[in-house]
């Protein structure tokens, strides 16, 4: 057990905005596409001292209901909104693994640095029905010592 650790806190807050988009833009695109409406989320990690030159692993976790069959979405969880419509979160332009305790490292940690996902739109098929409240999901990131 340790008291120290590296904290990741997103720069601008815990809540990411993406811009509204219409039903119509969405329909318009293939499944998974990017929308154009994605935003970046970055996560400043800062460590103590005493973890500098450390490895460090991450994976994340979905609090909210994810897709079984396609990885980083996260469903609709917002009451009244949009149905057909989630969230699908990436890194290097890769959708994220939820669960996943092997894929993710940093090498060796420095004292503050940053990571950087996106967010954006996804939608699971055409038949998106119109809400009147907001497309939601939340996930949280594990970050452990190797």
């Amino acid at each position: 057990y340790k008291n120290t650790t590296c904290n990741i806190t997103p720069e601008g807050g815990n809540t990411v905005r993406l811009q509204s988009i219409e039903a119509s833009q969405l329909k318009a695109l293939s499944r998974g596409s990017a929308t154009g409406k994605q935003k970046d989320i970055k996560l400043k990690i800062d460590c103590p001292t005493s973890e500098v030159g450390t490895k460090y692993m991450y994976w994340f976790n979905p609090i909210t209901e994810n897709s079984t069959t396609e990885a980083g979405v996260l469903k609709n969880n917002a009451p009244g909104g949009p149905g057909e419509v989630g969230i699908i979160i990436k890194q290097d332009n890769k959708a994220i693994k939820f669960y996943d305790t092997d894929t993710y490292s940093i090498a060796s940690v420095k004292q503050t640095q940053w990571m950087t996902l996106i967010a954006d739109y996804y939608k699971f098929s055409d038949n998106i029905k119109i809400g009147t409240g907001e497309v939601m999901g939340i996930f949280e990131i594990i970050l452990q010592e190797k």
